[in-house]
C-alpha cells in the first residue's frame, strides 16, 4: 500500500513538474517574440505640447531629396538628414510628413 501512495505522488509531481516546463517553455518563447516585436516597430512619438508661435524652435527633420519635413523616428526619414525649424521648413515650402504628423 505504502509503495502505490509513494508511486502516486511520485506520477502527480512528476505531471506538475512536466506542466510547469511547458509553461515557462511557451512563456520564454512568447517573450522572445515580444521582443523581436518591440524591436522591429517603430515607435512616432508626437509631440503635442508645442503651442502657437513655438514652431521657431521645433526641431523637424528633411531629406536632400524630400519635399516632407519629419520628427526624429519616422520611419520615412532617411539617414540622411537634415535638422531645422518647423518655421524654415514651411518657409522652404516642405510640407508636413502624412505619418509622423510634425
Amino acid at each position: 500500500m505504502k509503495s502505490f501512495i509513494k508511486s502516486e505522488k511520485f506520477i502527480y509531481i512528476s505531471i506538475a513538474v512536466a506542466f510547469i516546463a511547458a509553461f515557462l517553455a511557451v512563456y520564454l518563447k512568447t517573450e522572445q517574440k515580444l521582443d523581436t516585436l518591440r524591436e522591429a516597430v517603430p515607435v512616432v512619438i508626437h509631440d503635442v505640447t508645442f503651442e502657437d508661435g513655438d514652431e521657431e524652435k521645433r526641431t523637424v527633420y528633411v531629406t536632400p531629396s524630400g519635399k516632407k519635413y519629419h520628427l526624429d523616428g519616422c520611419k520615412f526619414l532617411s539617414e540622411k538628414r537634415m535638422a531645422i525649424s518647423e518655421k524654415d521648413a514651411k518657409n522652404a515650402r516642405y510640407e508636413a510628413c502624412a505619418y509622423c504628423q510634425p
